[in-house]
């Protein structure tokens, strides 16, 4: 009894084996098997903790990647945030208002507007495929465009910027040289305020634009092929009057993500009845469908409205 106590209290404190040694155990072979699977375990668990210590190790690399990678995103969405336009601003006899809430913390989505000489302001909305920082990386280079053709109407008379259809068609073809394999939709328009007419054309955005007038809504028309995909592409322009107290709202199309009616079809339809009565800013718009309250959007969502003041 006294020598199986003295094996319990071997095997708890690690042993791994026990041999009984009796005067006539004369057994070599059986001594070295023990000795050698004591060796085996021992080299065992010395590899375990060198493997523990490297995945720890590896652990504690990969937080810190993380911590870096959060804080580069971070500053990436702060210095996005800082290249949309002022909200709300006023334009003439127009208001523009925008809100954008992204899925991640760099957004596909972007929103920009400006005055363009004394007599018109240019908008437009773009929703870039997929997300992260590469899709950021082609608003970058929208605001860009838009920024460089601004300047050529006010240095070098050159007025490319108020054809909607030639912007797009630019964009298009600066997309498909940068082979990043990325394509965007987009809604871009001009307003002369002077005659208080409205022209724009619409690269495979959806939902189209909807304009509201005395409590009736409904999707503008025109519709071309998105902007990265292929070479060949006409963009056309559409032209219409804005009477006083229109108002012109513009999604991208995260906004059918939210919306509970099943299926494209219904869905913009819901959006036509929630926009009858014309929702003046983006917050009208952010609080008509709760979007306020999701807390991680499936998909960017951009909102733009601009009404006549």
């Amino acid at each position: 009894r006294r020598l199986m106590a003295d094996v319990v209290e071997a095997l708890r404190k690690g042993a791994c084996d026990y041999l009984m040694i009796t005067s006539n155990i004369g057994d070599d072979k059986l001594l070295g098997h023990a000795m050698e699977r004591a060796m085996q375990q021992g080299a065992l668990r010395r590899e375990n903790r060198e493997y523990r210590d490297k995945l720890e190790a590896a652990n504690r690399e990969l937080l810190e990647s993380l911590s870096h990678l959060k804080k580069d995103q971070q500053a990436g969405r702060h210095i996005q945030l800082k290249m949309l336009p002022e909200t709300p601003k006023i334009i003439g006899n127009y208001r523009f208002h925008q809100h954008i809430l992204p899925s991640l913390y760099l957004s596909g989505d972007f929103i920009d507007y400006f005055i363009v000489g004394d007599r018109y302001a240019v908008f437009f909305v773009a929703d870039v495929s997929g997300h992260g920082a590469s899709s950021a990386f082609v608003t970058v280079m929208l605001k860009n465009l838009f920024a460089r053709k601004r300047s050529d109407f006010h240095h070098r008379h050159n007025s490319a910027i108020l054809s909607p259809a030639h912007m797009l068609d630019k964009a298009n073809r600066e997309l498909l040289g940068m082979e990043i394999d990325k394509h965007v939709t987009m809604c871009v328009g001009v307003i002369d305020l002077h005659s208080d007419e409205l022209c724009y054309s619409i690269a495979g955005h959806l939902p189209a634009p909807i304009i509201s007038v005395d409590g009736v809504a409904r999707y503008l028309e025109g519709h071309d092929l998105p902007v990265g995909l292929f070479p060949e592409v006409t963009y056309s322009e559409h032209r219409m009057a804005l009477p006083p107290k229109a108002v012109l709202t513009l999604f991208s199309d995260g906004i059918l993500e939210v919306l509970n009616p099943k299926g494209v079809i219904a869905k913009e339809q819901y959006l036509l009845e929630a926009l009858e009565d014309g929702p003046q800013t983006a917050d009208d718009v952010v609080n008509t469908f709760k979007l306020d309250t999701i807390e991680e959007a499936p998909d960017d969502i951009a909102v733009l409205v601009v009404s006549r003041v």
